[in-house]
């Protein structure tokens, strides 16, 4: 019932309601697609119904939600969502780096319904920004992407990384600059340096027991919780590999000397062996 109530509120939805109110609705809505496949149908719909009132203050929701869905029949239902949005759909969406970053990323989803949805929103974006005579791949791609080689989720790293080393691909004037970022976003993120050990402890017996005696061998890399950031920026480099000429090499295999001591060397070892075919 109440779902049935939030749906008749959404179609068609009265100009009169504030964007605010609107914005609460499409939160909902997606949060329902989270759980489980009995809301999936009725939720998406209803978004449908939704999108072609909201405004562009209003879309954020349904933004993140396409790159950042639990799963593809989430992401899926909030990009056909925003292909019917007034302002994307009608070509006069205001330039925005932050959603174009995520929109540019949203092509790079796993899902080929997904790849294929988010590129039908890429052509709506793009003419919105060939409108205000701007490019739609912004300068500040990068600046926006970078973070999300860092996300929790391994899928989400992997999309940011095939979003920034095609976008580079495509404009070779950014693969300098995205080097040096993703050389500096993995030192920013590599571990800090370990403290010095605490005194042994001792047992009623008296017996001294080492601080290490009760971690499991795992205990230093579960403490490394920006491991992911190092492995974004490792499926990155792999993925940009064959757009890297070869003056950009000793800047590389330097960066590389301290890669391959760390946990995601593995991810290292693939981008060197995509250059040797340089």
């Amino acid at each position: 019932p109440a779902l049935d109530l939030l749906s008749m509120h959404c179609a068609p939805a009265p100009q009169a309601i504030p964007q605010e109110e609107l914005m609460t609705m499409a939160r909902l809505l997606l949060s329902l697609l989270s759980r489980g496949d009995r809301w999936h149908a009725p939720a998406s719909t209803a978004l449908l119904a939704l999108a072609p009132s909201l405004q562009p203050e209003s879309l954020p929701p349904l933004v993140e939600a396409s790159i950042s869905g639990s799963s593809a029949v989430h992401r899926l239902a909030a990009m056909r969502a925003l292909t019917k949005a007034a302002p994307l759909a009608e070509g006069w969406h205001p330039t925005n780096p932050s959603l174009a970053a995520k929109l540019h990323m949203a092509r790079y989803d796993p899902d080929e319904s997904c790849a294929s949805a988010a590129s039908e929103l890429w052509l709506c974006y793009e003419a919105s920004a060939e409108a205000e005579g701007c490019a739609a791949l912004p300068p500040s791609l990068e600046t926006e992407l970078l973070p999300v080689l860092g996300a929790a989720e391994e899928r989400q790293r992997a999309q940011a990384a095939r979003a920034l080393a095609s976008a580079a691909a495509e404009d070779t004037s950014r693969i300098h600059a995205l080097l040096q970022q993703l050389i500096s976003f993995h030192k920013e993120s590599a571990s800090p340096p370990k403290a010095s050990a605490p005194p042994p402890t001792r047992g009623k017996s008296g017996c001294a027991f080492p601080p290490s005696a009760s971690r499991s061998p795992d205990t230093d890399a579960d403490e490394d919780g920006a491991w992911e950031a190092r492995h974004g920026v490792a499926l990155c480099l792999a993925d940009l590999a064959p757009a890297v000429s070869i003056m950009q090499l000793p800047v590389i295999f330097a960066f590389l000397k301290k890669a391959f001591a760390d946990r995601v060397r593995m991810f290292a070892l693939n981008f060197v062996l995509s250059l040797i075919h340089i």
